[in-house]
This record gives structure tokens, C-alpha cells and sequence, in this order.
């Protein structure tokens, strides 16, 4: 609270040249700002139809098989031939190890987004694997095909932040993802 107060503080400051931080001065800016901001939403129409909260699953292979299990927002604009999708989304990431190693999965973190236009699809993520011993950080730019962000089929290209030092990730990456919501597949039929 303090951290905002100092914030109003300063931005009264430039509106009326002296630094204002108590708060009942903060309680008063915030009360004024919100209602002059939102004061004329009567002419904006919100519509939250083509807004999608997914459940993402995902399974892929970049040297070694892997899965996905995370949360993604969607959006879908259905307009005839000019119709495309925006997703972010953040899920888990776990690898089975195949190859002789010293562990036998890596697992992490990713966040990224996609974008589509009819079949086409381009996207990219930033995940965070570790074997428990070693980590590495991954930019991962993809490109492929998908159905209106719903289902997915990606290449991508796992881009280490330094030198690759989880040897069982490799360069390339192909993987299937479904956004799946009970109102996404009514409305998909």
C-alpha cells in the first residue's frame, strides 16, 4: 500500500504541484480515477461471446516424448474467410527420458501464445526445464496448422537462452495441442 500511495503521491505531484501520499488522499485519487475512466462504458458494448477459458493438453516430441497440462485463454473470431484465433496460455511440461541419462524425466514450466488465421498458425513460448541437477531456459518460436486454435499440430525450434546444458531437449519440436472447454466443443459442432 505504501509503494501506491507513493505512486498517487507523485502523480498528484505533476497534476498540482505538491507531493501528496496519506490515504485518505490515496482512497480519494483511486475513487476518482476509476469512476472518470469508467464513467462513460455505457456506449462500449463488452461482448465476452467468442472468450474461451481452456483446459490445455498437449503431447509432442523434441528428442525425447513429452506432455503438456496447463490453462489457456482463448479467443475466436468466426468471420468466413477471415477467420482466426489468439490464445495464451501457461501449462507443465513434463519429458520421459529415453536415452541413457542421469535422470529419468525433465520437467518445468512454460508460458506463451498463439495466433491463427483459417488453418494457418504461428506462436511462440518460454519454458523453464529442469532435470533437478541442471535447468535451462528455452525460447521456443512455432509455426503449423490448427483449427481455429482449438487443436493444434506445431514445428518448433527449442531455442536455449545459453549453451544447452540439458542435453536431452532437443533443437527441434513437434507437438499436438487441444484447448478443450465444454462450451468450446457445443459450439465446435
Amino acid at each position: 500500500m505504501y509503494i501506491l500511495q507513493n505512486i498517487i503521491g507523485m502523480l498528484l505531484a505533476n497534476c498540482y504541484g505538491q507531493f501528496i501520499y496519506d490515504k485518505k488522499t490515496t482512497y480519494l485519487a483511486l475513487c476518482f480515477f476509476s469512476t472518470n475512466t469508467f464513467g462513460q462504458s455505457d456506449s462500449v458494448v463488452t461482448d465476452r461471446s467468442n472468450l474461451y477459458n481452456n483446459l490445455r493438453l498437449g503431447l509432442g516430441m523434441e528428442k525425447n516424448p513429452f506432455i503438456e497440462v496447463g490453462f489457456s485463454r482463448l479467443i475466436i473470431e468466426d468471420k468466413g474467410l477471415n477467420s482466426g484465433s489468439f490464445c495464451f496460455y501457461a501449462s507443465g511440461q513434463v519429458n520421459k527420458i529415453l536415452t541413457k541419462s542421469q535422470s529419468d524425466y525433465t520437467y518445468g514450466g512454460k508460458i506463451g501464445f498463439e495466433t491463427a488465421w483459417m488453418i494457418g498458425m504461428w506462436g511462440a513460448e518460454v519454458k523453464y526445464l529442469t532435470t533437478g541437477t541442471k535447468s535451462q531456459w528455452f525460447f521456443t518460436p512455432r509455426i503449423g496448422l490448427s483449427l481455429l486454435g482449438s487443436a493444434s499440430l506445431l514445428y518448433g525450434i527449442n531455442l536455449p537462452t545459453k549453451s544447452n546444458k540439458i542435453n536431452e531437449i532437443g533443437r527441434h519440436q513437434i507437438s499436438l495441442t487441444v484447448n478443450v472447454s465444454k462450451r468450446l466443443m457445443k459450439e465446435l459442432k
